[in-house]
Parts: structure tokens; sequence; C-alpha cells
């Protein structure tokens, strides 16, 4: 069966998580309003987000997957 939803890793320490998840449901939350619709030993948390969110998630040339992981201090990984 295909998923409308694409799997989002992230790790980090359970603050950084935290702060990068919040992050990600904001540019899914905005998304959905436009209608547009790793192995670690590390804390990790995996979000489902809808494949149209995809691509605000990671941004032109990886720039806001970049941000989220510079300003979160998460690693982040879309699968």
């Amino acid at each position: 069966a295909y998923s409308t939803e694409r799997a989002v890793l992230v790790t980090g320490d359970e603050e950084s998580i935290k702060r990068a998840r919040e992050m990600i449901q904001d540019l899914v939350t905005g998304q959905a309003r436009a209608g547009q619709l790793g192995t670690s030993s590390k804390p990790s948390l995996t979000i489902q987000i809808p494949e149209t969110c995809v691509g605000a998630v990671i941004g032109k040339r990886a720039e806001t997957l970049k941000n989220l992981q510079a300003l979160s201090g998460c690693r982040i990984f879309v699968e």
C-alpha cells in the first residue's frame, strides 16, 4: 500500500528534539494551511509528515533542513 506520509527521523538530546519537532510541525501546519499539503545511540523521534510537505521541510538546496538542524541542535533525516 502506498503511504501519503514520509518519516522524518530527528536525533539529538531531548530538548533539541523537542525544538526540532515544533519547528517541523510549524512548517507542516503552514503548508497544510496553504493547501499544499539513522541509527544512533542518542534519543530520537520519528515524525510522520504528509508527502506534500516534504519539500517545505527540506527547502531549496536543503537550506530549510540545514537551518532546522542548526537552530534545533538535532540531526534530521527525511526518509
